[in-house]
């Protein structure tokens, strides 16, 4: 696979992907207690195991927040552009990688929840 074939497939996953974080961000904000998604609930962890389940919450809903929206918006910027073609392939390289710090930024914050708080 190319890099203009990786990065479009990239392209197109982060918008569902971005919607899919603000659902879950939506739901938790809604029933304000720990549910069962691989977002919120690490690998062989159960909710039960929590030490902090409201703390836990309070640190990952903003985290959730910021990752679904700059996944939303990066997707929809860069599926006008596949389109629309405003910008270059550098400007697009740097969004790219905007997006992926975002990705790396959310991982590292919720491992250290998941030490925090299980």
């Amino acid at each position: 696979m190319d890099t203009n074939s990786m990065l479009a497939f990239f392209d197109m996953i982060s918008l569902p992907a971005g919607v899919y974080v603000l659902y879950v961000w939506y739901r938790l904000h809604a029933v304000r207690r720990l549910f069962e998604n691989s977002l919120l609930i690490p690998k062989d962890f159960r909710i039960k195991d929590c030490g902090d389940p409201d703390g836990y919450i309070r640190y990952l809903k903003p985290r959730l927040l910021i990752l679904g929206l700059c996944l939303a918006l990066y997707g929809i910027v860069a599926l006008l552009n596949n389109s629309l073609q405003f910008y270059n392939n550098t400007v697009s390289m740097v969004l790219n990688g905007v997006a992926l710090a975002v990705i790396i930024w959310y991982a590292v914050c919720s491992s250290k929840a998941v030490k925090r708080y299980w």
